[in-house]
């Protein structure tokens, strides 16, 4: 599995902790292409996997940037306000920061104020992320409107458990 389908779930607003995961019977299950309902979608389905792409490439570069800090990003969520990630600094046991992403605004300038140990290009990062995950979720709504909820939403629920896993072990592994 590649972090396209990992980052699917961010997608889909499902909640990931990488100290609760449940692996389950289904973590084996192989997912059919979205595209095989309408194959006009072809083009959109590329592009939500070449959004989705970048949006994994942006979230291992936060991560890289945060290790380097010494901070760990613990739990990410994607809501209806924003990307609410929660990060922990490893040196310091008490520490612990929670941040929401607006996607709507920028908001790196806030972020950096919230904490002298943010660098300014961690809070761009967190707002980069932000936007995209926007993005992503506007086109996955446009295919589920061409090819139908049902198919859609069927492929991404099959797909949950195993997506869970895989961005667990690729982002956390050390």
């Amino acid at each position: 599995m590649d972090m396209t389908e990992m980052t699917n779930v961010l997608v889909q607003k499902t909640e990931y902790s990488g100290h609760s995961v449940d692996r389950g019977d289904e973590a084996g299950t192989v997912t059919p292409e979205l595209t095989s309902v309408n194959p006009d979608a072809a083009s959109k389905s590329q592009a939500l996997r070449d959004m989705i792409s970048q949006f994994a490439d942006a979230l291992r570069a936060l991560d890289e940037t945060l290790d380097m800090e010494g901070d760990r990003l613990m739990d990410l969520k994607c809501t209806k306000e924003g990307l609410e990630l929660r990060i922990k600094n490893e040196r310091d046991t008490m520490s612990g920061l929670n941040l929401i992403v607006d996607t709507e605004r920028k908001n790196a300038e806030q972020l950096r104020v919230k904490g002298d140990k943010w660098k300014f290009d961690v809070a761009q990062r967190l707002g980069r992320l932000g936007e995209q995950v926007k993005s992503l979720k506007d086109t996955q709504a446009e295919l589920v409107r061409e090819q139908g909820e049902g198919e859609v939403e069927t492929a991404m629920e099959l797909k949950k458990n195993q997506t869970v896993i895989a961005m667990r072990d690729a982002l956390w592994r050390r």
